[in-house]
């Protein structure tokens, strides 16, 4: 079943320019489903913007074999989303869980999220409990 560390390829709908299918790590269940999104790059914005490009933890194929490259976890914008809805989408084959996130990478996502600027602090919370398993229990 689905867990905080898990990283899930799925059909994302808010993917800019246009929806398409992406990798995740679920950041956190309860109380509420919070996703991190996996770029291959880091867009031009990001890059300019400090605070952005503080959030950006690196994730490295030599770890994590479901990736072509070495890519980024943006920790700056997590995703929601309907856990029951997400849930239905794995048993129906239709979103994928390929990999757990490595200890170094759940470390790091863990300090940016700790020391965040961008994030609410009900996120930071959430997020900091669902990766360190405290909290209620992950479903």
């Amino acid at each position: 079943m689905l867990s905080p560390r898990d990283i899930v390829h799925f059909y994302c709908t808010v993917a800019k320019p246009k929806p398409k299918h992406k990798f995740a790590m679920v950041a956190c269940i309860e109380p509420k489903l919070r996703l991190l999104l996996v770029n291959s790059e880091v867009n031009a914005l990001v890059v300019s913007t400090p605070e952005l490009r503080s959030h950006q933890v690196p994730i490295d194929k030599a770890s994590h074999q479901f990736l072509s490259y070495d890519s980024h976890i943006d920790c700056a914008s997590p995703l929601g989303g309907d856990f029951d809805v997400f849930c239905r989408e794995i048993a129906d084959g239709h979103t994928q869980i390929v990999a757990v996130a490595s200890d170094a990478v759940v470390a790091a996502i863990s300090a940016v999220v700790e020391n965040s600027d961008l994030l609410s602090g009900y996120d930071i919370k959430w997020i900091l409990d669902g990766l360190s398993g405290a909290g209620p229990p992950q479903f």
